[in-house]
């Protein structure tokens, strides 16, 4: 019997979600750097052996969080009627990076994202993260992305000088990171003055889409 189906026999459902909701509470709240498993053990009422029982460390109780706010936000953002009715798949990607990345209704998620990414960076990277990101994320790819990218090319409204994985990834992370790093910053980044913060992600957007969009040298 290994260590995780050991676990496993000693987990009660109710215990499991009841960490869940405060683990999330005191990340989003307090963020990652300032709350330790023993600061949430004591919150939650348990001891630190039990709260092992369910999540062997942070990294493991962060990433289902993680994981908990990628199907909320997969099931909440509901645009594909609207997508269909548009003429090409650029203008399908262009609708779902706004209605998927730049609604600010889904702030919060996206800055307990941007604030994962910041904690579990150099050293403090776990030599089986990459590992375990891939099992816990790789069933909520954003196929509709790719989707979208293939049907662009296809159509004629997307470059195909570049796979389109690789626009994927180029579009994908280059939107992510951008934003997450406005939501943590906001106004205290020195690069960009006050009158344009309320206008760079959608002048972002443009330029980005922009960079994808079919021309005779593509």
């Amino acid at each position: 019997m290994d260590y995780k189906t050991e676990r496993m026999i000693y987990q009660i459902s109710e215990t499991r979600n009841k960490i869940l909701e405060h683990a999330e509470i005191m990340f989003i709240e307090e963020g990652l750097f300032e709350t330790t498993m023993s600061n949430l053990a004591q919150t939650i009422g348990i001891s630190r052996t039990s709260l092992y029982r369910y999540y062997r460390d942070k990294l493991e109780l962060s990433l289902a969080i993680v994981v908990k706010r990628l199907k909320e936000l997969n099931f909440n953002v509901d645009f594909k009627e609207e997508a269909d009715r548009l003429p090409d798949g650029f203008g399908r990607v262009g609708l779902l990076l706004k209605r998927r990345w730049l609604a600010p209704e889904y702030d919060e998620t996206y800055r307990f994202f941007a604030e994962f990414d910041a904690y579990y960076s150099g050293s403090r990277i776990p030599q089986e993260f990459r590992v375990k990101m891939d099992e816990a994320l790789t069933p909520l790819k954003d196929l509709l992305l790719e989707k979208y990218i293939r049907e662009g090319q296809k159509d004629g409204s997307i470059r195909t000088d570049l796979s389109d994985h690789l626009i994927h990834e180029i579009v994908g992370n280059g939107i992510r990171s951008f934003h997450q790093r406005l939501i943590l910053r906001g106004s205290v980044l020195v690069d960009i003055p006050q009158e344009d913060l309320e206008i760079i992600m959608d002048e972002y957007h443009k330029v980005l889409m922009d960079g994808i969009k079919f021309s005779n040298g593509c």
